[in-house]
């Protein structure tokens, strides 16, 4: 019991699950993310088109490192075909100046096409189209590798 005088610590705060408290989200499982499909659709002896299909996050990055050795890109320009990524990290902005700078060393050009607006406009904020042609469709990151 409290003495005359002195007062009771006050209970701790817990808020009424309502609209402004919602129920806490349970944490994605691993099985349940979109991972980073990535496939060639096109090819020739100048060319690749690799579909991507995914979010470029650390997992579409891992996917994507873990995929290119495998599709044998070698001596060709590669286009980036971007019209199913949704979301772009920054990991996704470093992976692609990566395989830019990889594709300039062996003389050959690396190109997006198709991307999302706000993937584009990711690509737009860093700058990237300074450095690798931005195109709307595959058939004009073609004639830009040309």
């Amino acid at each position: 019991a409290a003495r005359p005088g002195h007062l009771r610590p006050l209970p701790a705060f817990r808020p009424a699950r309502s609209a402004f408290y919602p129920r806490p989200q349970r944490a994605i499982k691993k099985t349940e993310r979109n991972f980073m499909k990535i496939a060639i659709t096109e090819e020739n002896a100048d060319f690749a088109v690799v579909a991507l299909d995914g979010r470029m996050d650390i997992d579409g990055v891992a996917e994507i490192d873990a995929a290119l050795p495998g599709l044998s890109l070698d001596g060709r320009n590669v286009i980036l075909d971007m019209c199913r990524v949704e979301y772009m990290a920054s990991l996704g902005i470093r992976r692609i100046l990566q395989m830019a700078k990889g594709a300039s060393a062996c003389g050959k050009k690396l190109a997006i096409a198709n991307p999302q607006s706000l993937v584009l406009g990711v690509l737009k904020t860093a700058n990237i189209d300074s450095v690798v042609a931005v195109c709307d469709s595959p058939e004009a990151a073609k004639r830009a590798l040309k």
